[in-house]
């Protein structure tokens, strides 16, 4: 689950990143891109190592939460000590990748001159019913109004919640 929220917020950022720039994002989300980037690189070290493409898209993804961390600092500057945080844990965890065997069997790409691309993020992943943790495509999962963009989602439209007459539409069991 923390998984799923995390590339969400990825897929966010870049959004709100085209959108506006990033020295207008909410001081109160900078805790959040932080704690992101540690979902990922915590991801990055305990993902085996054949699996290539997890391995390199929690790598671009930490990228991404630390790119966004240095445009936040324009505005905020305890972004900046935060993103010096994460690019210190991004060299730590990059230090240990040299002392695992079968290197070559993936490659991590060089993010120091990112150009922003017009593409999103493109990787989510969804859990099917055995919970297997699969990778699909933007258009493969529910969009945010809940109605569901395929067949292949993976969970069901929520159900509405029976109403009597005159009960109010948020009953104490919302909040």
């Amino acid at each position: 689950m923390v998984d799923r929220a995390t590339h969400r917020i990825v897929q966010l950022l870049q959004m709100f990143e085209e959108q506006h720039e990033m020295k207008f994002f909410p001081r109160n989300m900078i805790h959040v891109i932080y704690e992101c980037g540690i979902v990922f690189l915590k991801e990055f070290r305990y993902v085996p190592l054949g699996a290539t493409k997890k391995r390199v898209a929690a790598m671009e993804a930490c990228h991404v939460c630390l790119r966004a961390l240095r445009g936040a600092s324009v505005t905020w500057p305890w972004a900046e000590h935060l993103a010096g945080e994460l690019e210190a844990n991004l060299h730590a965890a990059r230090s240990n990748i040299t002392a695992e065997p079968f290197l070559a069997e993936w490659a991590i790409p060089v993010m120091d001159n990112y150009q922003p691309k017009q593409n999103l993020y493109p990787l989510v992943h969804s859990y099917d019913s055995l919970g297997a943790d699969t990778e699909t495509n933007i258009k493969d999962t529910a969009s945010f109004s809940g109605t569901l963009l395929s067949s292949a989602a993976p969970y069901p439209p929520p159900q509405q919640a029976p109403q009597e007459v005159g009960e109010e539409t948020w009953g104490p069991y919302m909040f």
